[in-house]
């Protein structure tokens, strides 16, 4: 019976010991999760940033070329209506 306790007490160190690292494992899980989630959203925000960058440069870049092609229009009618009022 005396030989039964060492090895009981190896199995119960054993058991405390994997419990222990389980719960530490658990612990480490939750942690990277928690920081992946924190990623996540931040990568998020920071897309959605850039992209509202993005809309509003090609929002300024089409107003610039509507601009252009207005000036283009009001000197191609000045020159057509110099033409008409010279021929």
């Amino acid at each position: 019976m005396q030989s039964a306790d060492p090895i009981e007490e190896i199995f119960k160190r054993f058991r405390d010991k994997s419990a222990q690292t389980l719960r530490e494992l658990k612990e480490q899980r939750e942690e990277l999760i928690k920081e992946y989630c924190e990623h996540g959203e931040t990568m998020s925000r920071e897309y959605d940033e850039r992209s509202k960058v993005r809309e509003r440069e090609f929002h300024e870049h089409n107003v610039e070329r509507l601009k252009r092609l207005h000036d283009d229009l009001v000197e191609i009618a000045r020159k057509k209506s110099e033409e008409l009022t010279m021929g």
